[in-house]
């Protein structure tokens, strides 16, 4: 889940504010904290070029990847960047 996206001068910002969950009336309980985080983390690291935009997506499929097939507990060890 990414939270609502709303116009800023540096393209889109996101807002917990914003959040669909929020616009349904549903409470927020501190549950999604790192959703929000994690949305204004990718919003910094693309407002700053960090990152090109394929390689982000990439590295968060295999982020994703990585966490499903590491057992809890152990370390996430992403792939070496090609």
């Amino acid at each position: 889940m990414r939270a609502a996206s709303s116009p800023g001068a540096n393209g889109p910002t996101r807002s917990p504010r914003s959040s669909p969950r929020r616009a349904r009336g549903e409470p927020d309980d501190g549950a999604h904290y790192y959703e929000h985080w994690l949305a204004a983390l990718e919003k910094l690291v693309a407002v700053k070029k960090l990152v090109a935009g394929q390689e982000l997506e990439r590295r968060v499929g295999e982020w994703d990847t990585a966490a499903r097939a590491t057992p809890h507990g152990k370390p996430i060890e992403l792939p070496p960047r090609r």
